[in-house]
């Protein structure tokens, strides 16, 4: 979307709390929109020269991100009534669309069914940022696909996955003279930076992998980066104290957390397996 605090109908986002909040709450907000003024500054000049503004949501309250979500909300559920469900051959329910805040993934096996979105998000004064818009199609026989981004992450898993490796390896080498060569900093600030700016880069999004049995045995190589960096930590640390015992502990259970999260891959793809369906490509 673009500038989509900017583009909400008043009219509309009151008439449709109408149905969810009392009216003494309803009250509130109309009161918070009704108005409002803008000021702006021309070529530089700190002369004030506002002006009445009656479309948008005032910005810098946490009431703003609410309403807005509720108004789309209620855009996209006039959007499910104008369009098919998308058919699967796996025997399951297919969503509509995909939404994270303003970002919506629209699902569909029709080209035809794009004008009908517009249409209804036209009805909502939701503007479609066409810089940012991108049309992808799932296909086995083609691989395009792959190397399509959802925030921030590549839709194929392996390819996503490879790509953490890489910027994880990056991120770490960025470090390299913090864990080898600067004695000043401590092992715990050490292990700080690592978990903030490395561990973070190599299991961002982790959650949404979707591995094939197939796919999740050579798991077993995603955690080189992480297992390097402990390496060149515990190198580092002696036991001289019970602290520094703690922080090697500290140090086996992350490798621990990370075996059982592999471990929980590969089963759940086990199971899926037992009943004869797999991860849908397209």
């Amino acid at each position: 979307m673009s500038a989509t605090f900017d583009t909400i109908n008043r009219s509309q986002i009151l008439d449709i709390l109408k149905t969810i909040i009392k009216e003494d709450e309803l009250r509130i907000i109309r009161f918070l929109l009704s108005n409002t003024e803008i000021n702006t500054k021309i070529n530089g000049s700190s002369k004030a020269m506002p002006f009445m503004s009656n479309v948008g949501t005032p910005q810098g309250d946490s009431l703003n991100p609410v309403l807005f979500t509720i108004y789309l909300e209620n855009a996209l559920r006039e959007i499910r009534t104008t369009l098919p469900e998308p058919n699967s051959s796996y025997g399951r329910k297919i969503p509509s669309e995909i939404a994270y805040a303003d970002d919506v993934d629209f699902i569909g096996h029709d080209y035809a069914n794009i004008a009908k979105i517009q249409e209804t998000l036209e009805k909502y004064q939701l503007k479609v940022n066409t810089d940012k818009t991108e049309f992808t199609l799932l296909s086995k026989s083609e691989e395009d696909w792959k190397k399509v981004k959802k925030l921030g992450s590549l839709i194929d898993d392996n390819e996503d996955i490879e790509r953490r490796k890489q910027l994880s390896s990056t991120a770490l080498n960025r470090l390299n003279n913090l864990w080898l060569k600067d004695n000043k900093i401590k092992t715990a600030t050490k292990i700080h930076l690592y978990k903030s700016l490395v561990k973070s880069i190599l299991l961002c999004n982790c959650s949404t992998w979707a591995l094939t049995h197939t796919e999740g045995r050579p798991r077993t190589t995603l955690p080189t980066v992480l297992n390097r960096d402990l390496a060149l930590i515990d190198h580092e640390i002696r036991l001289h104290s019970s602290d520094e015992l703690d922080k090697i502990t500290a140090h086996a259970q992350d490798r621990r957390q990370w075996h059982e999260m592999t471990v929980k891959i590969e089963r759940a793809a086990e199971a899926s397996q037992t009943e004869n369906w797999d991860a849908p490509r397209h």
